[in-house]
């Protein structure tokens, strides 16, 4: 009996021993945020007026910034929504790098995505990105899982930031 209540005690404590946080933190790795991608065509609209967007307006707006339409901002026609843009947001404008099965492209963010893991792009954008094995996989399927998303300096889309695009993110390199 004494066995017993000694097995007892011991699995109880170890129980209450891997409930507890471990003192240096879950040392499991965070798994990365999934990004998808989809597709509009009225990103492909040279003249649409970028005021109409969620982009367009405030202190913070493109059309602040001298941009009065899609044509006008540099690396058109890669451009698209984003979750974090929205009207007079500090990231309209922001540059993202989006990765899909080895193809990769530099997005400006102009409008703003419904889903916080969504990036709708143009169509011409979209198919430059998602062409795998000659055929054009994000329009095909209308939504595909992006290998990675992330936010880069401006410059890599284009704008003067008094800065360049780094080296390994950059076409050239």
């Amino acid at each position: 009996m004494k066995s017993f209540t000694t097995l007892l005690s011991l699995g109880f404590v170890a129980s209450v021993a891997s409930a507890l946080p471990s003192p240096q933190g879950d040392p499991t790795p965070a798994t990365p945020a999934k990004y998808r991608l989809s597709h509009n065509p009225v990103y492909d609209n040279r003249s649409m007026e970028i005021g109409r967007l969620a982009c367009g307006g405030g202190e913070n707006g493109l059309v602040t910034k001298g941009y009065r339409t899609l044509g006008d901002l540099p690396f058109f026609d890669n451009i698209g929504a984003a979750h974090p843009s929205s009207y007079n947001s500090l990231e309209c404008g922001s540059c993202w790098n989006l990765t899909y099965k080895g193809n990769w492209a530099y997005i400006i963010a102009v409008d703003n995505a419904s889903d916080e893991d969504l990036f709708v792009i143009s169509d011409e954008a979209n198919k430059a990105l998602t062409r795998v094995n000659g055929r054009n996989e994000g329009i095909e399927q209308d939504i595909v899982d992006l290998d990675s998303a992330h936010e880069v300096d401006r410059a890599c889309c284009g704008f003067n930031t008094g800065t360049q695009c780094p080296t390994a993110l950059n076409n050239d390199g």
